[in-house]
């Protein structure tokens, strides 16, 4: 197809899937500004786009809809070409119908994201700003909870196949609690507790973000907790299952992954596996090996 070489004045934003991909495109919004610094880029206003791309600033504004684009179903949204070569773009970063992890050469799914829009990355660090007024209270609320802080994330909304299991995250607990550390796990209301941990699920998940921004080490499942963790720079030991840590995991982490015959398959199967031998086969000696090392 030929290019019409325009340069956009307006591209308009509508983020796809979970919290987690929300924040994978976020260094695709740094690349566009980069590349089109007098460019405006709107946001589809829903909770979840409010609640993780607030103060970014690279965005111009929150808006309803722009001429029905942003409201229309998501199958007419799939179908909208990611150009920006015209005055007004529209970008919709649905790389998860080109099934990432199943990828001949499976690459990040920041970078692919980019690609999708003819650009590149200089990294896979993702982007969330705070207000100092949320800032402030985290840092209050870290310090009443007393030093050193972990955090857990141990569920997964959009797949199960994620999923390790409460008894060995509990042995886990119970290692970092004889070093000294506490373990706060975060997450939504109606995941299970686990025994050990400081129960505060349920948390707003900007307030949840930045406290998270606030402790020295995370552990969990692949989720946007692991996301926000390497975007402020907190170390952390991530359990992969149906994921793979080439698409979803960072070089930075002690990514736990064992790559057996029927690994990734969230691309496949989501919720549909019932014998999960990749989660299996994590052991909570592995864990804590892995906790170890990053606190050597």
């Amino acid at each position: 197809m030929k290019r019409s070489g325009l340069i956009p004045k307006t591209i308009y934003f509508q983020p796809w899937g979970g919290l987690g991909d929300v924040l994978l495109a976020t260094p695709a919004l740094e690349a566009i500004k980069k590349r089109y610094p007098e460019a405006l880029i709107y946001c589809c206003d829903t909770p979840c786009n409010r609640e993780l791309l607030a103060y970014n600033p690279h965005i111009h504004q929150f808006v309803a809809s722009y001429k029905g684009v942003l409201k229309t179903p998501e199958a007419q949204l799939k179908r909208i070409t990611n150009r920006l070569d015209q005055e007004e773009a529209v970008f919709y970063p649905c790389y998860g119908k080109l099934r990432p992890s199943l990828m001949d050469n499976p690459i990040h799914a920041a970078e692919l994201i980019c690609r999708m829009i003819g650009l590149s990355t200089q990294g896979h660090r993702a982007r969330i700003y705070f207000s100092p007024a949320e800032e402030a209270q985290a840092k209050d609320m870290a310090r009443k909870l007393g030093q050193p802080l972990v955090v857990l994330h141990s569920q997964s909304t959009c797949a199960s196949n994620k999923e390790w299991y409460p008894e060995r995250w509990e042995q886990v607990i119970s290692w970092l609690s004889d070093k000294g550390f506490k373990v706060l796990q975060l997450g939504c209301q109606n995941e299970e507790p686990i025994p050990g941990a400081i129960n505060l699920l349920g948390q707003p998940i900007r307030q949840a973000l930045c406290l998270l921004k606030q402790v020295q080490l995370f552990i969990g499942i692949e989720s946007v907790f692991n996301h926000a963790a390497h975007s402020f720079g907190i170390p952390g030991v991530v359990l992969f299952g149906a994921s793979t840590p080439v698409v979803w995991g960072y070089a930075e982490s002690m990514n736990i992954y064992k790559d057996i015959h029927c690994q990734p398959c969230l691309d496949l199967l989501h919720d549909k596996c019932q014998v999960r031998r990749c989660m299996q086969q994590i052991t909570p000696a592995e864990v804590i090996q892995a906790l170890s090392v990053l606190m050597d």
